[in-house]
């Protein structure tokens, strides 16, 4: 089994180039983290931290663990009437890989009677770390991309997006990474190894609303995520060339529940769109908000797939505050 995960992790690290954004199961808790017109989208600062442990118990609890976990902070505040700021960290670890991003995120708000469009900007940066000593091969590896212990890089980026908001629903359409930039890899000596190992572009299309079921006591909230990477990267010089790096769709639908303005209850689904790439996910949470702006939550993933059976499931843990910035006090919790 040893050498099993081994081939796994490099399955995990060949599929970076693609499939490069963190996944959260709990997306709507840091919007901002793949769109920066979210910005200032609430009436006060809010600061949000996720941490996702991906498939607890790896290989039935051997010694080695699956090596994926992630996190997220995001804070952002309306800065004047018209306009949000907020910065965003996110961390991404794949077995001896690791990915961490900054960015900083602007938002031009205009309201409308009917509600709110803005228009957000991003700047900012990813490393991106390797330690291939990490890695145990079954033969000598011969690959010369394995031939330095150490691979570190510094990619710059930029991301646009934009966030329509009312009182009942919302909808947005975000490219959180505009540039395609080579990862590095000092020991690459073939040049065709830098056209695949990239950051690619990526999609973002988000959507909600409320259904008020009982005043005060209980409020459904529906939403789904789309998310592509890599869509059109070749086809952009050649349309009749397929692109062989893009991951495939998802779709993120999620369906929770307000209880007295206090308890979330949610359930949630993950599946891909490409018949080729099987993926189904369930997942479920609950968070808790306190009237003094704080909000705890916790989700569970289980996936309905092959790799159940080598793992327990993978989990979420959500630590939000609400600050009563530019409010005399934070009168009831935001739905979005």
């Amino acid at each position: 089994m040893k050498y099993l995960f081994t081939t796994f992790l490099l399955f995990c690290t060949s599929l970076l180039p693609a499939q490069q954004d963190a996944l959260f199961s709990k997306y709507m808790f840091n919007s901002l983290t793949f769109n920066p017109a979210y910005a200032g989208s609430q009436d006060y600062l809010t600061i949000a931290f996720l941490h996702r442990a991906q498939w607890l118990g790896w290989n039935n609890g051997a010694e080695q663990n699956s090596g994926l976990s992630s996190q997220s902070v995001a804070a952002h505040l309306p800065f004047t009437k018209r306009v949000g700021l907020g910065v965003h960290f996110v961390g991404d670890a794949i077995g001896a890989t690791r990915t961490n991003k900054l960015n900083f995120a602007y938002a031009y708000r205009i309201p409308f009677d009917f509600g709110t469009l803005a228009i957000g900007l991003q700047a900012g940066a990813t490393t991106w770390h390797a330690d291939w000593g990490r890695l145990s091969f079954q033969d000598s590896p011969n690959d010369p991309a394995f031939f330095e212990p150490q691979v570190n890089g510094f990619l710059p980026n930029f991301g646009t997006g934009v966030y329509f908001q009312s009182d009942d629903y919302y909808v947005g359409f975000s490219i959180p990474t505009l540039l395609q930039l080579p990862l590095p890899s000092d020991s690459n000596t073939d040049p065709n190894i830098d056209a695949v190992a990239r950051l690619y572009r990526s999609y973002y299309v988000m959507a909600g609303g409320l259904v008020p079921m009982l005043p005060n006591e209980l409020v459904l909230k529906p939403s789904i995520l789309f998310r592509k990477t890599g869509f059109l990267t070749n086809a952009v010089e050649d349309f009749t060339e397929e692109n062989s790096a893009a991951a495939p769709s998802t779709l993120d639908m999620d369906i929770a529940a307000f209880f007295l303005e206090t308890f979330w209850l949610s359930l949630g689904h993950r599946m891909s769109l490409d018949s080729d790439t099987p993926l189904s996910i369930l997942n479920a949470s609950f968070a808790f908000y306190l009237k003094n702006g704080m909000r705890l939550g916790i989700a569970y993933d289980y996936d309905l797939g092959a790799i159940q059976q080598y793992s327990n499931g993978s989990v979420e843990l959500l630590v939000a505050y609400d600050f009563n910035y530019r409010v005399g006090r934070v009168q009831s919790p935001r739905y979005f």
